[in-house]
């Protein structure tokens, strides 16, 4: 008689788990593709961008200067790079406002975010080659930052074809912006990093890490941003200080000082700000004489000499890496000339046009005289579209020779 132990047939051993049963239970695998989630919305959506009130915004998001991080956290190879200040940059977007009904050149905030140059491109097209061109001009640029914005592009893989440079007095001599290492161009690109970093800079294992981490998680590049955003708010809405410096000096300040600013259309976002500068074409020429002659003077020969050195250097650089350079002087109406010193401003004209030439680069005098009237200008520097039309169709016709290298 069998016993009821030997009637018991023997266990089957557990199924295995399949890879995809194992990774859709492990709250491990979740998490992370939640950070993934997370980390691409923050990526795609920018929320503080969407924020109403100035103090909150971090710089590479100000429309001064946010197509810098815009370039360079894209996958773009341009095959020409725009540098310059505000001069080309409001030339090519009021020209491009009437030939393509982008950006609304009626708004500050589109202009100075505007990164195409399509009449330019398009045109340039006819005589050389089809180009993909990415308008870096910044608001205020100077020649340093022009070149730290050519070797930063370099450095990251980007090295244009061409470099189309509109340079004007203001770049080498303006009073009004910070030393060189101090503006925001340089506040920007202070901690931005590359992979080729790692083998010109000489950086050591944790930077290394640091680098790898940034380029594979958005949040961690900005993550600063958002701990001061998050403790400013906070403390605006506690109305608390967010700082011992603030708290001391709160105890001093009148009380209408010292109030919480309330986010409203005219002192709202960056963007809106900017914005309500100009809310239409402005059909009047603007005397901005005054601000010119704060720019200019006391004329600043030290200064002048040390961006030109910068210019010199990009120049250099463009050489090195056969880059075809070509540097246009932006025309300027006598009244906004007439402020500059003249020795300097003859300086001016012959050292960039020397160093230009001497590092085999293309060097275009735009400012001839009879080719502008006021009824091209904005103001005494600005072009408006008209100007930016005549502007670029000058300096393609400047450039005709090139057609024989196609």
């Amino acid at each position: 008689m069998q016993t009821a132990t030997a009637k018991l047939k023997p266990s089957k051993p557990p199924k295995q788990l399949k890879l995809w049963h194992y990774m859709g239970s492990s709250v491990l695998v979740w998490l992370l593709i939640a950070l993934l989630a997370i980390d691409y919305a923050i990526y795609t959506l920018r929320p503080l961008k969407h924020v109403k009130a100035t103090q909150y915004l971090p710089l590479d998001q100000n429309p001064v200067v946010s197509k810098i991080p815009e370039f360079f956290e894209s996958s773009i190879k341009p095959d020409a790079l725009v540098l310059g200040s505000s001069l080309p940059m409001t030339a090519i977007a009021y020209c491009d406002y009437q030939y393509k009904g982008e950006p609304d050149a009626t708004k500050v905030g589109q202009v100075r975010v505007y990164t195409k140059a399509r009449y330019l491109q398009d045109n340039l097209a006819k005589i050389i080659e089809p180009l993909n061109i990415f308008n870096l001009s910044c608001y205020g640029c100077m020649a340093s930052e022009a070149y730290l914005l050519l070797s930063r592009a370099i450095d990251d893989g980007r090295k244009p074809k061409y470099v189309f440079y509109g340079i004007a007095p203001r770049d080498f001599v303006d009073n009004t912006v910070p030393a060189v290492g101090q503006t925001p161009v340089y506040e920007v690109l202070a901690d931005w990093r590359c992979v080729n970093d790692i083998f010109t800079r000489n950086l050591q294992l944790p930077q290394i890490g640091d680098l790898f981490v940034r380029y594979i998680w958005y949040y961690y590049r900005v993550k600063a941003d958002y701990r001061t955003f998050l403790t400013a708010a906070s403390c605006d809405f506690f109305n608390r200080p967010a700082t011992l410096f603030e708290a001391t000096t709160r105890k001093t300040a009148p009380k209408e000082e010292i109030a919480a600013p309330i986010p409203t259309k005219e002192n709202g976002s960056v963007c809106t700000a900017l914005e309500s500068q100009v809310s239409a074409a402005k059909p009047k020429w603007d005397d901005n004489s005054t601000e010119y002659k704060s720019r200019y003077n006391p004329a600043n020969f030290q200064r002048y000499a040390q961006e030109l050195s910068y210019f010199e250097r990009l120049a250099n650089l463009c050489k090195e890496k056969q880059i075809k350079l070509v540097v246009f002087n932006m025309p300027l109406m006598d009244k906004n000339k007439n402020l500059l010193n003249k020795k300097l401003y003859d300086s001016y004209l012959t050292d960039t046009r020397n160093l230009t030439q001497k590092s085999d680069g293309t060097y275009l005098n735009l400012d001839t005289p009879g080719t502008y009237s006021r009824s091209d200008f904005l103001d005494s520097a600005h072009l408006n579209a008209i100007g930016g039309k005549k502007l670029q169709d000058n300096l393609i016709s400047g450039l005709g020779y090139l057609n024989k290298t196609k």
